[in-house]
């Protein structure tokens, strides 16, 4: 870590990129089982992902991690009730191709969250267009 002399005669200690890259990496890593109802031996696939990958999956490239995503979010998607609007296609063309990949990544973290924890309009709500 560096440090640099402040005009007070005090240090600071200045973090490396690299250091502040691995703090965030283990505050925001959570095992499977945080997320799951995962339990320790009780012989699911969860506990063999887990086993095979790493509790974090830290042991899955950023594609394969993404590539899970897709397929969990595509069935997920297929299970649900109604359609979505001509609308929705077109605002997820606009954050693929305009948004930076840091604000990609917030909404993808920001929709898990809502869809999970249930902040989502019904099939019944939805706003009908003329």
């Amino acid at each position: 870590m560096k440090r640099r002399s402040m005009p007070s005669g005090g240090a600071i200690a200045i973090a490396s990129k690299q250091n502040l890259m691995l703090r965030r990496f283990y505050q925001l890593s959570k095992p499977v089982g945080y997320f799951t109802s995962y339990t320790i031996n009780d012989g699911s696939l969860l506990e063999s992902l887990q086993e095979e990958y790493g509790p974090t999956f830290e042991k899955m490239t950023r594609r394969e991690k993404l590539f899970l995503i897709s397929a969990l979010a595509t069935q997920l998607c297929d299970q649900s009730p109604g359609r979505c609007r001509d609308e929705i296609y077109v605002v997820g063309h606009q954050v693929n191709s305009s948004l930076p990949l840091h604000d990609r990544e917030g909404l993808l973290e920001a929709l898990s969250n809502q869809v999970r924890h249930g902040q989502s309009l019904s099939v019944e709500e939805l706003p009908i267009k003329q």
